[in-house]
């Protein structure tokens, strides 16, 4: 896989999503698209796309909203930023909650990427839309500079040992970055130590995916 490196050292992964373990969003967009192309109604094209998330049915998922739909947890979706006006996130996009310093077009997916992901945790469903794994969430958005971010835009996007600090500061109970890299940054790696420090009442952010890997000698 040929990957690039922004100005950070992080390396996005896009072909994550064409797996199946990360891939749910690409098979139901391309079964979305598929519909598309013959002309059906929206209500029949949104019907079509949940139908295809055979992930909750494999992971049990109606058995475990009946313990929690993960509602009232908020969780930070640090990647290529996420659009609110997607249908599976209207009104569970919390934007007005990423601090200043940090926000820079927090809410301008410049990839879809970070989107994808938001919608994977917490999409709501409602008129057939994608469901996400916990549709009672609510996602706080940052937006980072990965592979296909233009140079400029990349010198203007907040570095990711700021936005984990400012995450490990906020009431956020979840952090999520679905990218990598092979290059320990000193920066990064004691921002997470920072996110994971224990508080006083509370056992530190839960990270997801693979950087919190570099915690570890």
């Amino acid at each position: 896989m040929v990957s690039r490196f922004s100005r950070q050292g992080v390396r996005h992964a896009p072909s994550q999503a064409r797996r199946r373990g990360g891939g749910i969003r690409l098979c139901s967009v391309l079964a979305a698209v598929a519909t598309l192309s013959m002309g059906p109604a929206p209500v029949a094209v949104a019907a079509d796309a949940q139908s295809e998330q055979w992930h909750l049915p494999a992971m049990k998922a109606e058995e475990m909203w009946k313990v929690s739909t993960g509602e009232g947890v908020k969780v930070a979706v640090v990647d290529t930023g996420v659009n609110p006006n997607t249908p599976a996130l209207k009104g569970k996009v919390l934007s007005a909650e990423v601090p200043q310093s940090v926000s820079y077009k927090a809410t301008q997916d410049y990839s879809g990427h970070g989107t994808s992901m938001a919608e994977l945790i917490a999409g709501s469903g409602k008129n057939g839309t994608l469901k996400g794994l916990a549709p009672g969430a609510e996602i706080v958005p940052y937006r980072v500079a990965l592979t296909g971010l233009d140079e400029a835009e990349a010198r203007k996007a907040p570095h990711l040992a700021e936005i984990l600090r400012a995450i490990a500061d906020s009431d956020a109970k979840i952090v999520n970055m679905a990218f990598g890299s092979k290059v320990d940054h000193p920066g990064v790696r004691e921002a997470i130590k920072y996110s994971l420090r224990p508080l006083s009442g509370y056992a530190g952010l839960g990270l997801l995916y693979g950087l919190i890997l570099l915690v570890h000698p």
